[in-house]
């Protein structure tokens, strides 16, 4: 058996969030830190565990379709990977892969996934309580109805990988590669932060930059923060109050104008550590937007270059 000492370690950006466990094990094959006996022994162990599940959900039964059989399994391996993702590198679950074995890491994911389930309903409850009306036919069904209708269908002993909503209402930072209670977890966090956002400025305000965004309407299916955020962001950099989200829109094409992306990142990240301080948000809540930047940074720089600012967050003169 070769040592971890004496092998390459694994590329953590070479593994799958959507199916960590299959993928650790893919990874952890061909670099050599498994050998192909200890590989199997824990694919048996799936199956092993597969069975027993199986004979849970069809008490009586001989058999059971090859359909939802092979569900359980995707299941059972998404539970032991939401396990695993406690260790603190790829190496440390492969350990815990190998002195756990499967069985008491499906047991372990399935108490973690019972937690996430439970924070996430914790979330959701105040999202709802403090959600803005906005004027947008995606943002309060997907943020309410939407989300209330995973929790209802939600069956991790059956299918902990199922998302089971579309998320029609997308938020500024993309959730990629993450199914099941992971991707509902991240989107109500994301979708709290951005809510948290909109609070900060008075209804009516939001709601006139909309509507003086070109194009705007409130079928069209976008990250309301976007705007908003971009508004604030100029008026911190062209030196009007960032509540008022009126800037001064030559003076911020000029800015965006004159420098390369990477340098208009750079001013987004200043302006932004002077506009979240005047707007007073949570920590959690900045450090959630400041992530959001470099993209946005792309999508000034480039509206700024073809004319298209106007598209993006509309006029913005006083």
């Amino acid at each position: 058996m070769k040592t971890l000492s004496h092998t390459r370690g694994i590329d953590p950006k070479a593994l799958r969030p959507e199916d960590y466990f299959i993928s650790l094990l893919e990874q952890a094959e061909e670099t050599g830190l498994l050998c192909p006996a200890e590989a199997d022994r824990l694919r048996q162990e799936c199956l092993l565990l597969l069975e027993k599940r199986c004979a849970e959900c069809c008490p009586g039964s001989s058999s059971i379709p090859v359909a939802r059989a092979q569900e359980l399994l995707i299941s059972i391996c998404y539970t032991v990977g939401v396990a695993l993702k406690v260790a603190p590198s790829p190496e440390a679950a492969l350990t815990m892969l190998r002195e756990s074995g499967i069985q008491p890491l499906y047991c372990a994911g399935m108490v973690r996934i019972q937690h996430k389930i439970e924070a996430a309903r914790t979330l959701h409850r105040r999202l709802k309580r403090e959600l803005c009306v906005l004027p947008n036919e995606f943002y309060r069904p997907t943020a309410v109805e939407g989300i209330e209708g995973f929790f209802k269908l939600y069956r991790p002993e059956f299918s902990a990988q199922e998302t089971h909503i579309t998320a029609d209402y997308p938020t500024l930072l993309p959730i990629e590669r993450c199914t099941g209670i992971e991707f509902i977890e991240q989107y109500v966090r994301n979708l709290y932060c951005e809510n948290r956002f909109f609070r900060a400025f008075p209804l009516q305000t939001i709601c006139s930059l909309l509507e003086h965004i070109e194009g705007y309407r409130p079928q069209l299916m976008m990250a309301l923060c976007e705007p908003v955020l971009a508004a604030a962001l100029a008026c911190a950099l062209t030196g009007r109050s960032v509540r008022s989200l009126r800037w001064d829109h030559a003076a911020l094409e000029r800015m965006l104008m004159s420098g390369t992306t990477a340098q208009t990142e750079q001013l987004l990240r200043r302006a932004w550590k002077q506009a979240g301080a005047a707007l007073e948000l949570p920590q959690s809540v900045r450090h959630y937007l400041e992530a959001c930047l470099p993209p946005l940074a792309a999508r000034l720089r480039h509206a700024a270059v073809n004319g298209g600012l106007d598209g993006l967050m509309g006029t913005g003169a006083a």
